[in-house]
């Protein structure tokens, strides 16, 4: 509950509004029976019928009054709960924005995917609400044992201890629900996380004619899944069917003990009909009780699970305004399965200058620049960036500030060009907006797409060229003091790739690393120096 305390107190008047409307709720329900017990007493008893028209007529004014604002109160829970639930989405993945990136490259999107939608739902569903829920129908229950105990005290004392009869059932499987909906949840992801994966290369798949044999291993993994979803739903089934034969017991054994009582004279004939009403007053909300507290119980290791991203939603950014960085790079040694990609590897980048970084394919080029942004982990050694004055560690917070790192795979966010380019800046500085993409010929592009249009790609109509030339345009629009470009004119025809060197090769005040292919370096002559990876080692020669 204290994970969650923020979003029910996200607006603590209106919070506190509803819990006491819902009070008051449950109250004029309660008083039902009380009225029901005074009419039938009119007439069994009294025998005065003006006074049982009066009485009825009060009674079904109370009635209408009570489901009047019980509509208003539940539509106004449910808007605060979607407000809440909202909040909580929008947290938890900001909080996943702000994990180390390091986290974030050993993780699948399915995982986190699964989390937004249904961790997230699983909560709004089986938390936020059980536990409006929860205050209407224990105000019910204490009402009603009010109302039970001005009726006849002895009838309540029975039904006060066959209550908690029913109330100690789930209590006692809480515990199993726990850790059969933790598993389930856990499943989901993990079917989320190979979908993903499989959906992602499904051109590989069909090019591979392997269709059946991944439908086959995503099927296992399914099945898994279905496994512990039967499994917890046994548990929940058992637990809600005990609860109900407790409960239809309970009404029962009331009602006939009440008619014991009648029988004997201790109790008048309105009595029976009063706690046939109770059955509904008190045994319905103490069933919604009971599930209530199922759920929350079961998502505890969901929200507990959350809780890792929502702390780091107010994560604070440490912007790096070192001037003019260089990198220093010492005994740098990276290896993947017992193979050293990167064996002791030192050298410095000095700002300014505009290096090529070359070898073979898997040599180790993108794990370098990877290293230094630290998006992967190193096996040891250390990276700093220095000028004159200072030197900083290379944290994600630096390296965020001042790197701008354009991928060999470029990535287009679902918005406009300009969004895309100053990733959805409010007040974008059109002026630079305009001057980059000439830059990187994008003009005939923004022509006919248009500045402000939404870039649709779902039917490939956008080229791995244009997509290439926008991530290099996003990057230059940040004004980086350190540009990583990783193959950015792999997919340009020789043109465009020409335009594009034009447009590095004039940067002023910049340190540039730049992986290419052997095959570049003619084109590329203009860069400083070439510095080749062989043998896990990092080579200066010129160019």
């Amino acid at each position: 509950m204290k994970n969650l305390k923020k979003y029910y107190l996200y607006k603590p008047v209106i919070f506190f509004s509803l819990m006491i409307l819902k009070v008051i709720v449950a109250v004029l329900f309660q008083t039902i029976p009380l009225l029901i017990y005074y009419i039938v007493n009119l007439i069994t008893e009294s025998g005065d019928f003006k006074l049982f028209i009066y009485v009825g007529i009060a009674a079904l004014c109370l009635i209408l009054v009570s489901i009047s604002m019980n509509l208003f109160e539940e539509y106004n829970s449910h808007k605060y709960i979607d407000t809440i639930t909202e909040l909580y989405r929008k947290d938890v993945f900001q909080g996943i924005l702000n994990l180390d990136l390091t986290e974030i490259n050993n993780k699948q999107v399915g995982e986190y995917l699964s989390i937004l939608n249904k961790d997230v739902t699983s909560i709004s569903d089986k938390h936020f609400t059980a536990v409006f829920d929860s205050v209407s129908t224990i105000s019910a229950i204490v009402m009603g044992f009010v109302v039970s105990c001005i009726l006849n005290w002895i009838i309540t004392l029975f039904i006060f201890f066959m209550s908690a009869m029913v109330v100690l059932v789930p209590m006692l499987l809480s515990k199993k629900i726990y850790t059969r909906f933790n598993e389930y949840s856990l499943a989901v992801s993990e079917l989320s996380k190979y979908f993903e994966n499989f959906l992602n290369g499904s051109l590989i798949v069909l090019n591979c004619n392997a269709i059946h044999k991944i439908a086959n291993i995503v099927n296992e993994v399914d099945k898994d899944l279905l496994k512990k979803e039967n499994k917890y739903w046994k548990v929940i089934s058992f637990d809600n069917n005990i609860v109900q034969i407790l409960i239809l017991l309970l009404q029962f054994f009331t009602v006939f003990f009440a008619c014991l009582l009648v029988h004997y004279g201790l109790a008048k004939v309105a009595i029976c009909v009063a706690f046939l009403q109770i059955g509904t007053t008190i045994y319905s909300p103490l069933t919604q009780l009971i599930s209530s507290y199922s759920y929350i119980k079961s998502v505890k290791g969901v929200v507990n699970r959350l809780s890792e991203f929502t702390k780091l939603t107010d994560k604070k950014v440490n912007k790096c305004d070192i001037k003019d960085p260089s990198i220093s790079v010492s005994g740098l040694t990276i290896s993947y399965n017992d193979r050293k990609i990167l064996d002791n590897v030192s050298y410095t980048f000095d700002f300014g200058k505009k290096y090529m970084l070359t070898g073979k394919s898997g040599i180790g080029k993108s794990t370098l620049l990877n290293s230094i942004f630290g998006y992967i982990n190193k096996e040891s050694g250390e990276i700093d960036f220095f000028n004159e004055n200072e030197r900083v560690e290379n944290t994600n917070d630096n390296s965020n500030s001042l790197i701008g790192y354009v991928h060999q795979k470029p990535y287009l966010f679902i918005g406009s060009l300009v969004e895309n380019i100053t990733m959805f800046s409010k007040e974008p500085d059109m002026e630079k907006v305009n001057k980059i993409i000439k830059q990187c010929r994008l003009d005939d592009f923004a022509s006919q797409r248009g500045l402000n249009t939404p870039l649709d790609n779902s039917n490939n109509s956008i080229s791995l060229g244009e997509m290439q030339r926008i991530s290099l345009a996003r990057i230059l629009y940040l004004d980086k003091p350190i540009l990583f470009l990783d193959e950015v004119t792999s997919s340009l025809d020789e043109n465009n790739a020409h335009a594009i060197n034009g447009a590095i090769k004039e940067l002023d005040n910049k340190l540039v690393i730049w992986i290419s292919h052997d095959k570049d370096t003619q084109n590329l002559s203009w860069l400083d120096l070439k510095l080749i990876i062989q043998d896990s080692k990092l080579i200066e020669t010129q160019i």
